[in-house]
């Protein structure tokens, strides 16, 4: 009788364990970059050395993010959390908190917006802030151990993501041009510190920022940008 008691009891450990491994990974499946034509990718202004692409069901990622408490809502520890790859191909776990950076009437208008904060569980020296729009899921994170990694659309349906480290980006990706005079006194850039604002005084401060052309302008850029993914690339 103890054998079977002890079998039901091991066989229900085993099922419990299979459902919490699928139910972390509902989201996210491993792709390849070979899968897609230079015609379905997105263009880059730089291509890192090295990646792993994985596919994204935004639907059940946003089902779960959607219970995320809010950052500033008094929450010590969220109960929330997201497993995200990183440049190996394995799955780092994150707790969530929704982190808005809009004024209240404007979040409301643009619910498509979304921005948040991760603390990292499996890396404790781990912290990324993440975004969801139209334009699909951009996340940046830094590491005391790895250092910085991101993760960007690979796709123009934005169904599939680039995840890659900062030190795999070659050294001139950005290619920064400085464009200022050489001849030009900045008095921000003297030795005199009472002409400087400490940047680190301990203070948060929260600021609305009115912008009367935001919708506008983001839908001319919105129309740039589909007018040349829809162009052909050849």
């Amino acid at each position: 009788m103890k054998k079977y008691d002890l079998k039901k009891v091991l066989l229900m450990l085993f099922v419990f364990c299979g459902v919490a491994v699928f139910s972390q990974n509902q989201y996210w499946e491993k792709s390849s970059p070979s899968k897609f034509t230079e015609v379905e990718t997105l263009q880059r202004a730089s291509i890192p050395n090295a990646f792993k692409v994985f596919h994204l069901d935004m639907d059940k990622f946003k089902e779960v993010i959607a219970t995320a408490p809010l950052m500033n809502s008094g929450v010590t520890h969220s109960s929330v959390v997201i497993e995200f790859p990183n440049s190996d191909g394995a799955f780092q776990r994150f707790s969530i908190t929704e982190s808005s950076i809009m004024h209240p009437l404007l979040a409301a208008k643009y619910p498509e917006i979304k921005t948040y904060k991760a603390i990292g569980i499996d890396d404790p020296t781990a912290t990324m802030r993440f975004s969801i729009t139209q334009f699909g899921l951009h996340t940046m994170k830094l590491s005391g151990i790895k250092g910085a990694a991101y993760i960007d659309p690979y796709t123009i349906d934005r169904e599939n993501y680039i995840i890659y480290d900062k030190a795999s980006l070659d050294a001139d990706y950005g290619n920064f041009e400085c464009l200022t005079d050489m001849d030009v006194n900045l008095t921000s850039l003297g030795n005199n510190e009472s002409d400087r604002a400490d940047g680190n005084d301990q203070k948060l401060r929260t600021y609305r920022w009115h912008y009367p052309q935001l919708e506008n302008t983001a839908l001319f850029f919105q129309a740039r940008v589909l007018k040349r993914c829809k162009k052909p690339m050849f």
